[in-house]
């Protein structure tokens, strides 16, 4: 969490200024460890924060990011923090998206 706050703090910029408090709400507050809090980032990026609403707030939405959805499905499917590039190459090549097919066709 002091790194989360870290740049705001010594002034480089401005974001990621949101309470504790808020970030529990939003289910993105790990507090397993009281000594070390930190921010779960996927539902930090996916809370409130980052949609659209109109001025009357009586209409809002979210946009997902598909790049975000597919390198969450890498990392499920990965779970580890290295992987081999043959590795990742395997998965990507099998990653359906809106826009390509699977098996998608990597070129060396």
């Amino acid at each position: 969490l002091s790194n989360f706050y870290r740049p705001f703090k010594q002034r480089i910029h401005s974001y990621f200024i949101e309470r504790p408090e808020y970030l529990r709400s939003l289910g993105s507050l790990d507090e397993t460890d009281p000594q070390r809090p930190s921010v779960i980032v996927p539902n930090f990026l996916y809370g409130r924060s980052f949609c659209v609403s109109t001025d009357g707030g009586i209409q809002s939405f979210c946009c997902v990011d598909q790049c975000n959805v597919l390198m969450e499905s890498l990392e499920r499917s990965i779970s580890h923090p290295v992987a081999s590039p043959r590795l990742i190459a395997e998965l990507v090549e099998a990653l359906p998206s809106d826009t390509v097919a699977a098996p998608r066709n990597l070129s060396s």
